[in-house]
């Protein structure tokens, strides 16, 4: 597999890849850099009921670029610390 946004890789991101589901499916890349690491403490319950209100929490922000259309977007993810 050649990267088609190899120029990423300089940039700090990670190349990461995933196999169809069958033999003759394409395999899927994409790029990962983790953008923002934040420790906090919960003014409110969060919906997922995981995280309650006065709870310490690891917020990680990750933005992902698709290598063969280079569409884009962010994942959001908490861990609860307490």
């Amino acid at each position: 597999m050649e990267e088609k946004r190899h120029w990423l890789r300089d940039a700090g991101y990670t190349l990461c890849w995933e196999a169809g589901l069958w033999p003759e499916d394409d395999q899927v890349f994409w790029w990962e850099k983790r953008i923002s690491k934040v420790e906090r403490k919960a003014r409110r319950d969060h919906k997922n009921g995981r995280i309650k209100a006065g709870d310490r929490y690891l917020e990680t922000i990750i933005r992902v670029i698709m290598d063969e259309t280079g569409e884009s977007s962010h994942e959001r993810n908490c861990w609860r610390l307490s």
